[in-house]
């Protein structure tokens, strides 16, 4: 007895989620969650990064400010010899 299997072609109804979408679709969540992860994670190191450029920043202005400030006030005693200057530094 010979048993004749009829060749059906497979074709998968659009919206149908099956074994072998699972995977796949798998697959995409995943990348998709990795790349929100690394996203996030980029935008609290390039965060960080910018608070402490911002921090270096206002020493460097702090610095420039308070050397103009220690130059301003020796120009005015060298100037000014009757006037007390108080020391700044």
């Amino acid at each position: 007895m010979q048993v004749y299997h009829e060749e059906q072609p497979h074709q998968q109804q659009a919206g149908v989620i099956s074994g072998q979408t699972l995977i796949p679709l798998s697959i995409l969540g995943g990348c998709i969650v990795t790349l929100i992860s690394l996203v996030w994670w980029l935008s609290n190191k390039f965060d960080t990064i910018d608070h402490r450029l911002e921090r270096i920043e206002m020493r460097m202005v702090d610095q420039l400010s308070r050397s103009e400030h220690e130059a301003w006030a020796l120009r005015l005693a060298r100037d000014n010899p009757q006037l007390k200057v108080p020391d700044i530094r």
